[in-house]
């Protein structure tokens, strides 16, 4: 049977609608997977939120891994091509020069991973809202795949 807003009570919105903000909660992955292992069998509704935010949740923590993992190479290899140029003639101008420039890519790349978090916490909270409504929050581009596939 398919949860309509007058068919949730206000429990059942506000337990999905705390797993949907999971990734703007510190532990918020913990959070939501107690929720779906302590109310799968008690509320469809619940459980169907639950499971569509903790697909959502890991797929965040995936794309901040492999943005560290991209960026970290990255980081430490700025500094091995500074280093040669430390005793040569006009040194200190040719660091100051490349360090500024390492300094402003790995600057950007931090925001761009950060812009990604945020977008993914922004999507969460609209999840979390619809939730409250009574709405079933499902996610853009795995929703489906959760609906198909983790949801029988």
């Amino acid at each position: 049977m398919q949860s309509t807003p007058s068919t949730t009570t206000e429990n059942e919105r506000t337990l999905s609608a705390l797993a949907h903000i999971g990734p703007i909660l510190p532990m918020g992955l913990i959070v939501t997977l107690v929720i779906l292992l302590t109310q799968t069998n008690k509320s469809q509704f619940i459980t169907r939120n639950a499971r569509q935010a903790l697909v959502w949740q890991l797929v965040v923590m995936l794309f901040v891994f492999l943005g560290m993992m991209a960026y970290m190479p990255f980081y430490f290899s700025s500094f091995l091509q500074m280093m040669p140029q430390a005793g040569g003639p006009g040194s200190a101008a040719a660091f100051n020069a490349n360090f500024n420039q390492l300094f402003a890519m790995q600057f950007a790349a931090i925001c761009v991973e950060f812009g990604v978090i945020g977008a993914f916490g922004i999507v969460g909270v609209v999840k979390a809202l619809r939730a409250l409504k009574g709405e079933p929050g499902i996610y853009p581009l795995i929703g489906g795949f959760i609906e198909r596939r983790i949801t029988k």
